[in-house]
């Protein structure tokens, strides 16, 4: 039996991400929210990169998306909050 190559953009980008490659990760992200934009899960790992390289705008547009997909989740929603109230 033999079984496709099935790529999954958030183990991809992780797996960039731990190589450094970060330029790299976020346009497998963006790529893959282009072609699948109801998978929650790239959303959080591209809003995670942008927290990362304070990219603030960007991370929180992608934590809302997640939570117009995954809601409720208060912890999210709760954090959410803080960040945006944060300074830069």
């Amino acid at each position: 039996m033999q079984f496709d190559d099935i790529s999954d953009p958030v183990h991809d980008g992780a797996d960039l991400e731990k190589q450094g490659k970060y330029k790299e990760a976020l346009e497998i992200y963006r790529e893959a929210v282009k072609q699948d934009p109801g998978n929650s899960a790239v959303w959080w790992a591209l809003g995670d990169l942008y927290v990362r390289s304070r990219q603030k705008n960007a991370a929180i547009y992608c934590f809302e998306q997640v939570l117009k997909l995954d809601h409720p989740n208060p912890q999210l929603t709760d954090w959410l909050e803080k960040y945006k109230a944060a300074q830069p």
